[in-house]
């Protein structure tokens, strides 16, 4: 079985490495307001200021609507290929993913096929950052995106961690993405899918499936 498209790889280790990076800067401002200047090398999740809209100023056609409404996943069946975990995070990929050997860096594990991707990475030392200032930054910096929305926050695992929860089309090759974002025990936790346009059409429900096998090692 061929393995991920080059493409898919680099958009999504970008905006999981990104997504951490948003969440894991002290935020000196004690009024909670969002740095304006994220410093992301991809200016993208984990893989985040205070009006969402914000994020339709670098791309007119970008969709920001939010919806902070907490809701838990969906019922769908827990996936069951293959675990990924690192020091907090266990989950598992859709069947007929294959763990991936060559990582970015020892805070990322991912699994893929041929049309799609699955990434888990994790940074230490994350700040108490609210949730919705997390949210309108990642918003604010993602690029390439058509019908970017933040969904409904997601409780997962037995501890029912709150999460935030992104998705979106990439603009170019109509790629879908989706991005949890947690912070848990002092780990900033991204958990980024990216599969193929007609691959998303036909399974709608493969990263819930995901969702429903995480666990909370911590």
């Amino acid at each position: 079985m061929g393995r991920v498209s080059p493409r898919l790889r680099t958009l999504g280790v970008a905006l999981g490495l990104a997504l951490l990076g948003l969440t894991a800067c002290q935020d000196d401002d004690s009024s909670g307001a969002a740095d304006p200047t994220p410093t992301s090398s991809a200016a993208s999740t984990s893989g985040t200021p205070s009006d969402a809209t914000t994020s339709a100023t670098t791309d007119p056609t970008t969709d920001s609507t939010t919806d902070s409404t907490s809701a838990p996943p969906t019922g769908a069946a827990p996936a069951t290929g293959p675990e990924l975990h690192l020091r907090v995070m266990s989950v598992h990929a859709p069947e007929g993913f294959e763990a991936d050997d060559n990582q970015v860096s020892s805070q990322e594990v991912s699994a893929s096929d041929s049309n799609g991707l699955l990434q888990l990475i994790e940074l230490e030392g994350a700040a108490d950052v609210p949730l919705d200032v997390s949210a309108e930054n990642f918003m604010k910096s993602v690029q390439g995106a058509k019908d970017l929305k933040r969904l409904p926050n997601v409780f997962l695992g037995e501890q029912q961690v709150e999460s935030l929860r992104f998705e979106w089309t990439d603009k170019g090759t109509g790629d879908h993405f989706d991005s949890i974002l947690a912070n848990h025990a002092g780990v900033a936790a991204s958990l980024s899918f990216s599969v193929s346009a007609g691959r998303h059409q036909k399974e709608p429900d493969l990263f819930d499936s995901v969702l429903a096998s995480v666990q909370w090692l911590v």
